[in-house]
C-alpha cells in the first residue's frame, strides 16, 4: 500500500462515515421534536454530543497503534464478561445499560463486537504459522456462543444474533473447518429453538413475521407501519420534516426504524443514496482488508468491517420486511451514544491499519 493508496482510503473512510453520520443528525433533527412531544432539539442536541465523543476516540484510535490492542485483548474480553454478567445481576432486564454517570449510560452488548474481533484476530494471528488447530478454533467458537448466550438472556435477541452471525463470519474467514463448524452449530441451534419458544415475545415475532397482518395492533404493529411509511414516501419522499409516522406511529423512530422515516421524507431515491453509501464504505473496508500487511490487521479489520456490515444490513431488512423486528439500529444513523461510539471507534481502527501499513 504506497502513500497515494493510504491518502485515498483514508479520505474515502472519512468521507462516507461522516457522509452517513450528516445523514443520521439531519434524521435526528427532523425527528427530535416529534419524539420528544415538544419543540425541543433535544434528542438532536444529544446526538450531536455522541458524534462529538465518538470523533475524539476516532481520533485517538486513528494515532493508536492497533497492534498494541493485542497486549490488552484478554482484558478487554474479561472485562465485557463482568459487565455483561453485571447487567443480569442488576436485573435490568431489557434496558440492557449501566449507568456510570456519562451523558450516556453504559450498554455492554454495543462492544461486544469489536472487542471480540479483536481476541479472534489475537488468537488466530498468533497461530497463523501452525498447522490447522481445531481445539482453539472450538474454543473460539464457544466463546462467541457464550456472549452471545448472555446477551440474548437479557434479554436482546437482536444485539446477540449481531453478534453471533458477525463473528461466526469472522472464523470462517480465519478458516474455521466446516467439519469442526456444524459440530458445534448444530446443539446450539438446538439450544437456540428451544430459547425461542420459550419465550412467546421472540416466537410471537417470528410467527408474524410472515403474517403481520394477523396481529395489526402488537406483535405485526412495528413491521406494518414501517411498511406504510416508506409507501407514504413513494419514489421522491414526503419531504424532510414532514414525516408524519415520526409522530408516534412508529415506534423506535429514532433508532430501530430511522430507516422507514428515511424512506417516508426522502423516497426510494433516498433509501438507494443512503444504501449506496454503506456499499461504497464497506467495500473500501475490504480493500482494506485485502491490502493489510498482516494476519492480525487483516483479521481485524474484517471483524470490524463485518460489524457494521450485518448491523447494517439487518436493520434495513427489518424496516422492508425481509428478516423479523430485531431491534437492531443502523450504524452512524440511529440515535445512541454507545452504537456512534463503538463504531467510530472501529473506524478509527481501520484508519490506524491504513496509516500504519507498511510501517
Amino acid at each position: 500500500m504506497n502513500k497515494d493508496q493510504k491518502a485515498s482510503y483514508l479520505r474515502t473512510i472519512l468521507l462516507f462515515t461522516y457522509s452517513l453520520i450528516g445523514i443520521g443528525l439531519l434524521m435526528n433533527f427532523s425527528i427530535s421534536p416529534a419524539a420528544s412531544n415538544s419543540l425541543s432539539l433535544n434528542i438532536f442536541y444529544r446526538q450531536l454530543l455522541y458524534v462529538g465523543i465518538g470523533t475524539f476516540f476516532l481520533i485517538f484510535f486513528t494515532y493508536f497503534n492497533h497492534k498494541k490492542l493485542k497486549k490488552v485483548s484478554t482484558v478487554l474480553f474479561f472485562l465485557l464478561v463482568a459487565s455483561l454478567l453485571l447487567v443480569l445481576i442488576k436485573g435490568e432486564g431489557a434496558h440492557r445499560l449501566i449507568d456510570i454517570g456519562l451523558p450516556f449510560t453504559f450498554q455492554p452488548s454495543q462492544y461486544a463486537n469489536l472487542i471480540l474481533t479483536i481476541l479472534i484476530a489475537k488468537v488466530v494471528s498468533e497461530k497463523a504459522k501452525e498447522e490447522y488447530n481445531q481445539k482453539i478454533f472450538i474454543i473460539l467458537f464457544l466463546i462467541v456462543i457464550f456472549v452471545s448466550g448472555v446477551v440474548a438472556i437479557e434479554p436482546d435477541m437482536g444485539d446477540a444474533a449481531i453478534i453471533f452471525f458477525a463473528n461466526i463470519t469472522l472464523l470462517f474467514i480465519c478458516g474455521i473447518k466446516t467439519r469442526d463448524f456444524f459440530m458445534v452449530l448444530a446443539p446450539t441451534s438446538v439450544l437456540g429453538v428451544i430459547a425461542v419458544l420459550y419465550r412467546d415475545k421472540w416466537k410471537q415475532r417470528i410467527v408474524y413475521f410472515f403474517h403481520p397482518h394477523q396481529s395489526p395492533l402488537d406483535a405485526g404493529y412495528q413491521a406494518l407501519q414501517s411498511f406504510r411509511a416508506i409507501a407514504r414516501g413513494g419514489v421522491t419522499g414526503a419531504g424532510f420534516m414532514r414525516s408524519i409516522f415520526k409522530y408516534g406511529d412508529l415506534p423506535e423512530n429514532t433508532s430501530d426504524f430511522i430507516f422507514a422515516i428515511i424512506g417516508e421524507e426522502f423516497g426510494i431515491i433516498g433509501c438507494i443514496l443512503l444504501i449506496t453509501l454503506f456499499v461504497v464504505l464497506l467495500y473500501t473496508g475490504f480493500k482494506i482488508v485485502k491490502n493489510a500487511e498482516s494476519s492480525f490487521s487483516r483479521l481485524l479489520a474484517a471483524g470490524i468491517m463485518l460489524n457494521i456490515a450485518t448491523a447494517s444490513i439487518v436493520n434495513i431488512s427489518t424496516n422492508i420486511g425481509l428478516l423479523p423486528v430485531t431491534g437492531i439500529v443502523l450504524p452512524f444513523i440511529s440515535y445512541g451514544g454507545n452504537s456512534m461510539l463503538s463504531n467510530l471507534i472501529g473506524i478509527g481502527i481501520i484508519m490506524n491499519i491504513v496509516r500504519t501499513n507498511g510501517e
